[in-house]
């Protein structure tokens, strides 16, 4: 038998790996912001969708790549003001 909590917890831990280095392969911040803009509407998708595990997985993933004070998110919030 499989163990499905275990299955769920692997997904989300790929999937907030693949979000947080998606983020960081890139060397400037203007694309890192770029890539956590879109990565915010993958986010609003998946709440609409109900699903809250990936949503939850996205999230981190974004915060484990960026922090306060950051420049990336200093754009991302200008951008994110308009």
């Amino acid at each position: 038998m499989v163990c499905t909590t275990c299955f769920t917890r692997h997904k989300q831990s790929h999937v907030l790996d693949r979000v947080s280095s998606l983020i960081l392969c890139h060397d400037k911040a203007k694309f890192r912001a770029r890539q956590v803009e879109k990565f915010v509407e993958v986010a609003e998708k998946l709440r609409h969708l109900n699903n809250y595990s990936a949503l939850r997985a996205v999230i981190a993933g974004i915060n484990i790549a960026t922090y306060h004070g950051d420049l990336t998110m200093d754009i991302f919030m200008r951008k994110s003001e308009r």
